[in-house]
């Protein structure tokens, strides 16, 4: 079977057209739901939007945003946990991310 960071490094290529390294790649945290897990990855590695591919049946747009905007959207949705959302805006703010 796929591996949650194989899965990930497929999709980001798919739906996005990035190669991203192995490498690259830091596990935030896994995020337990009733039926499933959600694996949150964290990717810092320099790229351009016009290095970027939407495969347009996943992607609606693409844009780059700061963290402060990231924590914001995130919040929002309702879909997500409590402790998803709790992990995710510690992440941002201990590691002082900017977009």
């Amino acid at each position: 079977g796929e591996t949650s960071l194989d899965g990930a490094l497929r999709e980001a290529k798919e739906e996005v057209g990035l190669t991203i390294p192995r490498d690259a790649m830091q596990l935030l945290f896994r995020d337990r739901r009733r039926s499933c897990f959600h694996d949150v990855w964290y990717i810092c590695m320099p790229f351009v939007l016009t290095d970027c591919i939407m495969q347009e049946s996943e992607v609606q747009a693409l844009r780059l945003v700061t963290a402060a905007q990231l924590d914001a959207l995130v919040q929002q949705m309702p879909h997500r946990s409590h402790r998803y959302k709790t992990l995710l805006s510690d992440f941002l703010q201990k590691h002082k991310i900017d977009g």
